[in-house]
């Protein structure tokens, strides 16, 4: 082989490499209604996730509701990537005393995993396989009355402490509009560029 072949071989593999390690195909869905239909059920890895908030959330008596799905998906991959369905429930201070309650008998809540942002992290421990082939979490913030729940999927490994590697906007701030009028989070936008 010649030494030019040789040349052009190597810059196509490295090109290659780099398209692998940066190009994303991402997903990214933030409208509330696409949970409330069920639509995300059809989304990568939905039914873990309809298990996952069927058997944590409450959502009969919220005040507001943010529904967001991250599916960061490499064309070529050299080590893994991830999924992310995350639900944000806002309750008035008696719901959310009484969806603590609830949360109680599933979670240890005298032993939060971590404390990042403002809430308390607590690692789902089931034995369900939903559970033991993903990474799910209740993140608590009493100061606002909220309870986000979240399912890093086909990554039982997640850590609490290191949630954001993931998705960094687990730990945003929650932007609830306490006037009792809910506000819109179809807008929020994401760049993972």
């Amino acid at each position: 082989m010649s030494k030019k072949l040789i040349k052009i071989l190597a810059i196509v593999l490295v090109i290659c490499i780099s398209v692998g390690i940066y190009h994303y195909k991402i997903r990214i869905v933030t409208n509330t209604e696409v949970y409330l239909t069920q639509k995300y059920v059809k989304y990568n890895y939905g039914k873990d996730a309809e298990v996952f908030f069927n058997d944590y959330a409450y959502t009969e008596n919220y005040k507001d509701i943010a529904f967001h799905y991250c599916d960061a998906e490499k064309i070529i991959s050299l080590y893994n990537t991830w999924t992310v369905f995350m639900l944000d429930v806002y309750y008035d201070k008696t719901e959310f005393d009484n969806v603590l309650d609830k949360l109680t008998f599933k979670i240890n809540r005298n032993e939060p995993d971590s404390t990042t942002g403002g809430f308390l992290v607590y690692s789902v421990k089931d034995e369900d396989d939903v559970y033991k082939n993903n990474s799910a979490f209740v993140l608590i913030d009493s100061e606002r009355n909220t309870v986000r729940y979240v399912l890093v999927c086909d990554r039982n490994d997640a850590s609490p402490y290191k949630l954001y590697r993931y998705v960094d906007w687990i730990f945003n701030d929650i932007k609830w509009n306490h006037d009792d009028s809910a506000v819109s989070h179809d807008d929020w936008i994401f760049d993972y560029s």
